[in-house]
Parts: C-alpha cells; sequence; structure tokens
C-alpha cells in the first residue's frame, strides 16, 4: 500500500543545503529533524516520504496507529521543505499522544501537554484555535477530543524543536527492541 522511501533511511539525502528563504530555529535545524525520525524508528515508528495516499488525499502528512506509520508528503521532491519539517514534529507530537493513553498503536490517545501550554503558545506563535475546530469538526466531523488533540499537535509543532519533541517521545514511549 505504501511504496514510498523509508525516511528513516535515506533522510540524510533529503536534508541538504536548504533552499534560501526564511526559516525559524526549527527548520535549521536538520541534524535535530534526522534524529527525531532515529527516535521514531527506536520507538516502532516507520517514516515514509510520498506514499501513493498523499496524491489521493491532499494530506501533509499523517500518522496512522495501527501500522505505526509516519507519513509525510513531499510531492516527489527530494529536499524536505518548512512544511514538511512541522508536519514531521506535529505527527511526532501524535506518536507521543498515542503512547500516552496507553500502548503504541492501540489508535487510543491522550494529551500531552499541561493545561494553558496550548493555549499559550496558539496565542504566542498566532496559532488560529478557531479555524482548526472549523476544519476539524465541520469539514472532517471529528470529535472535540481529537480537536483538542490537533490543538496540541499544531502547538507543540511550533513552540518545540525537533529534539524537544523527540524528548516528547522519549518520554511517553517504551523503546521497541
Amino acid at each position: 500500500m505504501i511504496k514510498s522511501l523509508l525516511l528513516a533511511a535515506f533522510s540524510a539525502a533529503f536534508f541538504l543545503a536548504s533552499p534560501a528563504h526564511a526559516y525559524t530555529q526549527h527548520d535549521i535545524d536538520a541534524t535535530g529533524h534526522n534524529r527525531l525520525i532515529k527516535v521514531l524508528s527506536n520507538h516502532g515508528i516507520t517514516s515514509y516520504l510520498d506514499a501513493d495516499v498523499c496524491e489521493t488525499q491532499g494530506l501533509s502528512g499523517f500518522y496512522h496507529s495501527p501500522t505505526r506509520s509516519l507519513v509525510l508528503c513531499n510531492k516527489g521532491s527530494k529536499q524536505m521543505s518548512r512544511e514538511n519539517l512541522d508536519t514531521l514534529r506535529h505527527e511526532s507530537i501524535h506518536v507521543a499522544q498515542d503512547c500516552r493513553a496507553g500502548k503504541l498503536g492501540d489508535k487510543r490517545m491522550g494529551t500531552v501537554f499541561p493545561f494553558g501550554y496550548v493555549e499559550n503558545a496558539a496565542q504566542l506563535y498566532n496559532i488560529d484555535l478557531d479555524n482548526i475546530n472549523h476544519i476539524y469538526t465541520v469539514r472532517r466531523g471529528a470529535s472535540a477530543e481529537v480537536v483538542r488533540l490537533e490543538y496540541e499537535a499544531f502547538a507543540g509543532a511550533a513552540a518545540l524543536t525537533a529534539d524537544e519533541v523527540s524528548e516528547l517521545v522519549k518520554r511517553w514511549c517504551p523503546i521497541v527492541k
């Protein structure tokens, strides 16, 4: 079903010199994103780039709990974009949420940030929580709990570096041997 390249195996090739445009501290740290991919792998998550479903669904990426797969959609490019790096951190937060509520891969998700974190990060990083709510409830029919988990993932991806997201995954997920 997923025919793309294994991102973890080829991550170095994708984190070559970035095109010149405004990048945040999160985007500049390619090494941190490589470490995040390795942490995900150590915790049983397989990362993919440009799976077939990307073209049909118009997605930036997704985490699929039952198969323990994290997919980044890159439209065939061999370089990671700012959006890919943001999506990697966002979807990795969903991995931590998956571990937080139970066993990795059981589709149960739980919040990973303390009360008030999301609201503070949303203000600081200009995250439109109303828009996220609209997208997930109106367009996708998601529950209030799913919306809360998305709020966390958007806020965390904006506020945390790749290494900080790695620590979040390590805190909640057991290492797979």
